[in-house]
């Protein structure tokens, strides 16, 4: 013979008994024999899976080692990390501190918290509270309280499963879904908490518990997690909401997901309803920092999210260069970009090596040019508005850009048609410089060419001019030699040994660097410029 049992929900709040207010406990079947003495305490969230049919049996790794509640609460989270290493993550870190004395404490008689919901059972059972879980607020709260003389009546499953229990009512308990209304007075922030009963906690930790684990595919996990009301999973290994909620009646909104394979998600998009007025929780507005192939970014959960054929992103990884208050994003050996607001979009690809950034402004970064030697403290920075592709080291492959050179703190030129290795080791092997402002006058060459011209093109051009009497050929040769005299006399005042290679005197012949004027050809004047020769 059984009885039916209705809990109905007299409490309101999240945490445990704490003065008045309540929060979630494991529950558990307790069963007497004739002289009441206890034959079995069973979990509530065991009895009811294999009751309902949701599971056929609990499986925590008896048959592979796993004999203490220890060995169990283990083998589960480490099964669990194959679908969804970011829970198992998470809840291995909080198993480590569950029985720490600033966070465990031992119980005689729980107050009973009406979160069951509507249960049958045999005759000569009970449900009790073995578990109760707060908040820790002042000091000396603990967090998990545990009925001891319970507890010792379970065996080692049902011990690793309590605690299980406890570990998912702790992220359930603290998550809430948002969305945002409009109306007259503007826009309306409301968020809800969807586990005040511990029905789909429990549901979720017998799945965790059971068999089905062992062969259970991304696809139905997925739907496991938004069964439980969780509010993240998996998606090829970046954590994504699982679902979403739509403040219109209450009604939860699931994202539209498509699949490669049953393992291989092909894209995730906030929603499949085109009409509907859904936005998204805080988590996704904020953008929830990720780390992937060592990048930290979030995705645009607003829109569409897709993933190659072996599960690789392909979607971009946002991120920012203000990142954690830094001022500067090291991006790779050779790019490391400066403060902004814009969103820089880092593109991956199926190797998850980065090939794209973009942007939706123009962006600055900080360029280092391997095959430069910076002899003279050169700085230099690249600006750009157009894609730039990447080699996997995140060097610049192709960009359509300029940079900047920078000497002393001051900006002393501006190049063009930057023209990059395109092996992927960084080095810049051409680059032009615009001779005349507002003019389509470029002189090409590589770097170290460039920035010479740039820093002789002050003794470029000089002219030097003699006189002599007469025009006669031989006047005309003296006049040339003292013309040419007083240029290399300059060169050699004004350059560096290493910079006089350069550039030259003696551009033209004689006869065409002179010319004779005056009455009856009494004068020679010649004129001698310097230039930069062919080895530039």
């Amino acid at each position: 013979m059984k009885k039916t049992l209705i809990l109905f929900l007299f409490c309101v709040g999240n945490y445990a008994f704490s003065g008045t207010e309540t929060g979630n406990g494991g529950d558990a079947i307790v069963c007497y024999d004739s002289n009441r003495n206890i034959e079995s305490v069973r979990l509530l969230d065991y009895y009811e899976g294999i009751r309902k049919e949701r599971i056929k049996e609990i499986e925590l790794g008896s048959n592979s080692g796993a004999k203490s509640y220890d060995q169990k609460v283990h083998y589960a989270l480490n099964r669990l990390e194959k679908l969804n290493p970011t829970r198992a993550k998470l809840y291995r870190k909080w198993y480590t501190t569950f029985f720490s004395k600033e966070e465990f404490k031992w119980g005689d008689k729980l107050v009973n918290i009406a979160d069951t919901g509507v249960l049958d059972f045999p005759n000569n059972c009970e449900v009790l509270q073995i578990a109760a879980q707060e908040e820790p607020m002042i000091k000396g709260d603990k967090r998990y309280t545990i009925r001891k003389s319970l507890w010792n009546k379970m065996d080692e499953d049902h011990k690793a499963g309590l605690i299980l229990h406890e570990l998912i009512y702790r992220e359930a308990k603290n998550q809430k879904v948002c969305t945002s209304i409009m109306n007259s007075g503007g826009e309306t922030r409301i968020c809800k908490n969807f586990h005040r009963k511990s029905k789909r906690v429990r549901y979720y930790n017998s799945i965790l518990s059971s068999s089905k684990m062992n062969d259970m595919t991304l696809d139905s996990y997925i739907e496991v997690v938004q069964t439980a009301l969780l509010k993240y999973v998996d998606i090829n290994g970046i954590p994504l909401d699982s679902f979403g909620y739509w403040q219109v009646e209450d009604i939860i909104v699931y994202p539209k997901i498509d699949f490669h394979t049953k393992n291989i998600v092909k894209s995730w998009s906030a929603s499949d309803e085109e009409d509907a007025y859904i936005k998204w929780s805080s988590s996704i507005s904020k953008c929830d920092r990720i780390v992937y192939s060592g990048h930290k970014g979030c995705l645009n959960r607003t829109g569409k999210v897709t993933f190659y054929e072996n599960g690789s992103l392909q979607s971009p990884l946002l991120t920012y260069a203000w990142t954690e208050g830094k001022k500067t994003m090291r991006l790779s050996d050779t790019l490391e970009f400066l403060f902004s607001f814009s969103d820089i979009s880092l593109y991956f690809n199926e190797k998850k090596e980065l090939k794209k950034i973009q942007s939706v402004s123009d962006l600055t970064a900080i360029l280092k040019i391997p095959n430069f030697i910076n002899s003279k403290n050169y700085r230099f920075s690249i600006y750009f508005s157009d894609p730039l592709y990447l080699s996997p080291l995140g060097n610049i492959i192709d960009a359509k850009a300029y940079i900047k050179v920078w000497s002393n703190g001051k900006i002393i030129a501006k190049l063009h048609r930057p023209i990059f290795s395109e092996s992927g080791n960084g080095n810049l092997l051409k680059v032009c410089y615009r001779k005349e402002k507002y003019t389509n006058t470029y002189f090409c060459s590589s770097l170290e060419n460039i920035l010479i011209y740039i820093e002789l093109k002050d003794i470029f051009g000089k002219s030097f001019e003699s006189k002599t009497r007469g025009g006669s050929l031989k006047s005309q040769k003296k006049s040339f030699e003292n013309a040419n005299s007083k240029c290399e006399s300059f060169l050699n005042s004004e350059l560096e040994d290493d910079s006089r290679k350069y550039i030259n005197c003696l551009p033209k012949t004689f006869a065409k660097a002179c010319s004779v004027s005056g009455k009856f050809r009494k004068k020679s004047l010649c004129r001698v410029k310097t230039y930069f020769n062919n080895s530039l």
